[in-house]
C-alpha cells in the first residue's frame, strides 16, 4: 500500500530516496529472518501458535509505524513487522500444503498462488486512495483491525498441533548468520551503490565483497551442512529450480512494474494519488478473473499451455510500457495493465507452477 503514495511518505518523514531504503531494507531483513525460523518455531510451539505469533507481531509493529515521525525510528519497527510477515508467509505456506495433501481440489491454485497478485495490486490501489482522502498513516492504522480479524480466524480455524520436543529442529546459528549477512549486505549494495558511486567509491568495495562472501558461504553451507537452516540440496531437482525461477521472475516483474509505474504517474505526470490507483485497478480485476477461470475451467492437460500463454502476455504487456512517454493517456496505461493482469492470472492459476 506504500507503493503509490511513496513520495508523500518520504516527505512526511523528512527523508530522501536513499534514507527511506532503511525502512525497506529492515522489512526485507526481518521477513527473511522470520521465514528462516519456520522449522524452529513450528517444532517447538506448533504451526498454529507460530502463525498467530507472526500475525500479532505484524499487527502491533505495523500499527506502531503510524505513530513514528522519523526514518531512524521506523526502521527497527519495520524489522519486527517484517519478522512477523516472514512467519506468516512461511508458516502459512506449510499449513496450506498440509491442507492440500489432505484434500486436493480445484482450489489448489487459489490457495497456493492466488495470494501473490491481487493483494499487491489492490494494496497499491487502496494505498493511493487512503492517502488522497486522509493520510498515509491510515495505511498502518488499517493493519490493526485487519490483523485482529486474521488472528481471530487463525485461532478459531487452524487445527491445533502439539509438537514433540524430541523432534524439535535445532537452530542453525551459522546458517542464520550467513543468511542475515547476505540480506544485509545486498540491501546496502543495492540501496547505497548509486549514492556512493558504485565501483568508484571506497565504501562500495567492502560491502560488495561482503555480499559475495556471505552469499557464497550461505550457498555452500546450505549444500554441505548436514542440517542447514535452509536445505539447498533440493536445487538439484530441475522441476523445483524451474518453478522457483519462474515464481521469482514473476514476483520481480510485479513489484518493479507497479513501483516504476506509480513513480512515473505521480512524480513525472503529476497524477493525484487516486488517479494513479485507478490506473492499477483494472489489472487487479482481470487478474482475479483470470485466476478464477483457470481454477475452475483449467485442466491438467493444458496447464503448461496456460503457463506459457500467461508468461507471453505478461512479457508483451511489460514491453509495451517501454513506449510510455509524457503524452501517454491514462486510459492506455489502464488497458495495458489490464492485459498484464490477464496474463498474470494465468501464470498463478491452479497447478501451473507446481506441475512443470
Amino acid at each position: 500500500m506504500l507503493v503509490v503514495p511513496r513520495a508523500d511518505f518520504v516527505d512526511a518523514l523528512d527523508s530522501d530516496r536513499y534514507r527511506i531504503q532503511w525502512i525497506t531494507g529492515a522489512y526485507v531483513l526481518g521477513s527473511a529472518w522470520g521465514m528462516a525460523m519456520t522449522s524452529f518455531a513450528g517444532s517447538r510451539i506448533g504451526l498454529r501458535l507460530a502463525y498467530l505469533l507472526g500475525v500479532v507481531l505484524f499487527t502491533l509493529a505495523g500499527t506502531g509505524c503510524s505513530l513514528v515521525t522519523e526514518v531512524v525510528w521506523m526502521a527497527p519497527v519495520r524489522l519486527v513487522q517484517g519478522f512477523g510477515n516472514g512467519l506468516i508467509i512461511s508458516v502459512g505456506m506449510v499449513s496450506d500444503l498440509a491442507c492440500l495433501h489432505r484434500s486436493q481440489g480445484a482450489g489448489d491454485g487459489t490457495v497456493r498462488h492466488g495470494d501473490l497478485c491481487p493483494p499487491a495490486l489492490a494494496g497499491a490501489m487502496l494505498g493511493g486512495l487512503l492517502t488522497t482522502l486522509l493520510s498515509w498513516r491510515l495505511i498502518f492504522v488499517l493493519i490493526l483491525p485487519l490483523g485482529g480479524l486474521a488472528a481471530l480466524a487463525a485461532w478459531m480455524l487452524l487445527p491445533a498441533d502439539r509438537p514433540k520436543e524430541r523432534h524439535a529442529a535445532p537452530l542453525d546459528f551459522i546458517g542464520l548468520a550467513l543468511l542475515l549477512s547476505w540480506i544485509t549486505t545486498m540491501s546496502v549494495v543495492l540501496d547505497m551503490g548509486q549514492y556512493w558511486g558504485w565501483l568508484a567509491s571506497p565504501y562500495f568495495a567492502p560491502w560488495f565483497l561482503g555480499l559475495i562472501g556471505s552469499f557464497a558461504g550461505f550457498v555452500l553451507w546450505g549444500i554441505l551442512a548436514p542440517a542447514p537452516l535452509i536445505n539447498l540440496r533440493v536445487l538439484a531437482r530441475r522441476s523445483f529450480v524451474l518453478g522457483l525461477g519462474i515464481k521469482a521472475l514473476f514476483s520481480i516483474n510485479l513489484i518493479v512494474l507497479v513501483s516504476l509505474l506509480a513513480n512515473y504517474m505521480v512524480n513525472l505526470r503529476g497524477y493525484q494519488w487516486w488517479q494513479a490507483s485507478l490506473v492499477v485497478a483494472p489489472a487487479a480485476a482481470t487478474m482475479l478473473a483470470s485466476i478464477l477461470c483457470g481454477t475452475y475451467l483449467g485442466r491438467d492437460g493444458n496447464r503448461k499451455w496456460r503457463l506459457f500463454i500467461g508468461l507471453a502476455v505478461m512479457a508483451a504487456a511489460t514491453s509495451a510500457f517501454m513506449a510510455v512517454d509524457l503524452y501517454t493517456a491514462k486510459g492506455l496505461l489502464a488497458c495495458t495493465m489490464a492485459v498484464w493482469g490477464l496474463g498474470a492470472g494465468l501464470v498463478v492459476g491452479p497447478r501451473a507452477l507446481d506441475s512443470i
